[in-house]
């Protein structure tokens, strides 16, 4: 669905990520965790080609539907909020309109009777027909009473303005959704509601969140930022801690080893690099340690 290829994403002058190849699978459910300031949104915008990068490529598999929450997302409508997300459901609505048009030639004789029972069919299957309760469950497990559904979205400030993004973002049913810290607004029962969502849809899903209990509940994968690399695990938040853990033991070992082997051929230069008889040897060591591939010191 989406790949990444030799990207290399720089904020100025300060570099902040490299990636060799990394690719994103249909209905995948993937965190992107690291810390603040290691390139996470710039990221995010690369993929969404909202920024470019220093170099390397990114392609998404054609007719791919993205949905985007961005962390600080307004609906930036003045619709009743029910009108609002709804407008997020496109074939619903475009499938409604193709229905009433059939009816209306119907009603002036033209003979559309098979054309409608399979327009009618396709609208089934798409969910038309209970579009109403999918519309009125989103806006429930978001937070949203039922006297707030026809206010007007200018009427609501803050945090609420991110769920009605989030909730036309959910309705729209993308092929890949992005969401940058969803949750950042969000109150417990609002976060398990979309958790447990998540967790069911069949879409992939890319999420930014420090949240590490509500990732566990959905996140089939997590991709970690650290020293401007992008390192893969598979399985949810918890199984991440466990795994980088593991794998930081082996750096920092390996680390240790390759310093040690450093230190050994140094001292070997320093000592007999002057001496006509040691010359050649200690040329020959020079040449080991121009050649060693350095390991960046292991972060905590």
């Amino acid at each position: 669905m989406l790949n990444v290829s030799d990207l290399h994403i720089a904020f100025g002058e300060l570099d902040l990520l490299y990636i060799e190849n990394w690719t994103l699978h249909p209905k995948q459910k993937i965190a992107l965790v690291g810390a603040n300031g290691t390139g996470k949104s710039s990221f995010l915008r690369v993929v969404l080609q909202e920024e470019l990068p220093m170099g390397g490529t990114v392609s998404l598999r054609p007719k791919t539907r993205i949905g985007y929450l961005p962390q600080k997302a307004v609906s930036g409508s003045t619709k009743p909020l029910w009108a609002e997300v709804k407008s997020g459901m496109s074939k619903i609505i475009a499938l409604e309109s193709e229905l009433e048009d059939i009816q209306n030639r119907l009603e002036q004789g033209d003979q559309l009777e098979d054309q409608l029972i399979n327009k009618m069919e396709e609208f089934r299957i798409a969910g038309g027909y209970n579009h109403t309760e999918t519309i009125g469950i989103t806006l429930h497990g978001l937070g949203f009473q039922q006297e707030d559904w026809e206010k007007s979205c200018a009427y609501f400030s803050g945090g609420w303005q991110m769920r009605i993004a989030l909730a036309k973002l959910l309705l729209s049913e993308p092929d890949l959704a992005i969401l940058d810290e969803p949750t950042n607004h969000l109150d417990y029962q609002a976060k398990e509601w979309l958790s447990n969502h998540l967790s069911n849809v069949e879409y992939a899903v890319f999420i930014v969140s420090h949240d590490g209990t509500f990732l566990d509940r959905f996140c089939s994968h997590t991709i970690e930022i650290r020293n401007k690399a992008l390192h893969s695990y598979t399985g949810d938040y918890s199984a991440f801690l466990r795994q980088r853990g593991e794998r930081q033991i082996h750096e920092q070992l390996a680390y240790e080893k390759q310093q040690s082997k450093i230190q050994h051929l140094q001292s070997y230069i320093d000592r007999f690099g002057a001496k006509a008889t040691k010359a050649k040897q200690a040329q020959s060591r020079k040449k080991q340690l121009d050649k060693i591939d350095r390991i960046n010191a292991p972060q905590s």
